[in-house]
């Protein structure tokens, strides 16, 4: 399979990560609910060329400093996306389910080395932050959707161009 370039393994939270080991091709796209273990980090690190991750396990103990180096869209859990932003040219996010405290701090958007321009993320996480915090996170932001959090699900309510 040296020609793939996107997979999707979704197990449930029963998969192991495992059946990567000894994987040789090299992906633009990643979508799992995989535990973040040794097996995936090696896969990870074999990916330099991964631009979209969707990733929605809970594994913030975990480092990701020095993987996935050309990463540009990610959805995750809230939680997580420090971590998978944190240095790399992210321009689109996708937030999964609300953050952990009712006052989210937003400013590790800015640690993208590319402007955020597209993100979609639960109400809780942006309401009751004023618009002017919200446009200096977001200078760049094209594409704006709030939803509110249901389960496992995105039930989008609102679209609209940021800060008009």
């Amino acid at each position: 399979m040296t020609s793939l370039r996107s997979l999707t393994l979704y197990f449930g939270g029963w998969g192991s990560s495992s059946v990567l080991d000894g994987c040789t091709f090299k992906l633009d796209t990643f979508r799992c609910d995989l535990s973040y273990d040794e097996s995936l980090r090696n896969f990870l690190d074999g990916q330099p060329s991964l631009m979209r991750l969707e990733f929605l396990e809970y594994n913030t103990g975990q480092s990701f400093e020095g993987r996935l180096p050309s990463l540009t869209r990610v959805t995750a859990l809230f939680a997580m996306l420090p971590h998978l932003i944190l240095g790399r040219p992210v321009s689109e996010v996708t937030s999964i389910g609300p953050p952990s405290e009712r006052d989210a701090d937003l400013s590790f958007f800015t640690l993208s080395t590319a402007p955020i321009e597209k993100l979609t993320m639960e109400l809780s996480c942006l309401y009751p932050k004023p618009a002017r915090l919200l446009a200096s996170i977001f200078p760049s932001l094209t594409h704006l959707t709030v939803h509110k959090y249901v389960s496992w699900t995105l039930t989008p309510t609102v679209r609209c161009p940021p800060f008009n």
